[in-house]
């Protein structure tokens, strides 16, 4: 299944948004590359090693086809504005 997304930081209400066309693989993915300390969004991955895999949720933040994936993934990235990690 394809769509956005959401990996949220529920102490400070941080997010960081993807698209992806594989929602249950791309979680696992990403839960990898935090865990190995790798992530490329470094203020993301300092907010993980500080506060620990239980007070972040990764989830889908919509399911949708892929070509409907870019205009959400732009509008939730509007809605969040200055919680976004970039």
């Amino acid at each position: 299944m394809s769509g956005v997304l959401g990996i949220r930081n529920m102490l400070t209400g941080m997010v960081y948004y993807l698209k992806t066309d594989d929602l249950a693989f791309e979680a696992q993915r990403l839960r990898f590359s935090l865990d190995m300390g790798d992530f490329p969004v470094k203020s993301l991955q300092d907010d993980y090693e500080q506060t620990g895999l239980e007070l972040f949720l990764i989830e889908p933040a919509c399911q949708c086809e892929l070509a409907e994936a870019d205009r959400m993934l732009k509008s939730l990235q509007d809605k969040a504005k200055d919680r976004l990690y970039r």
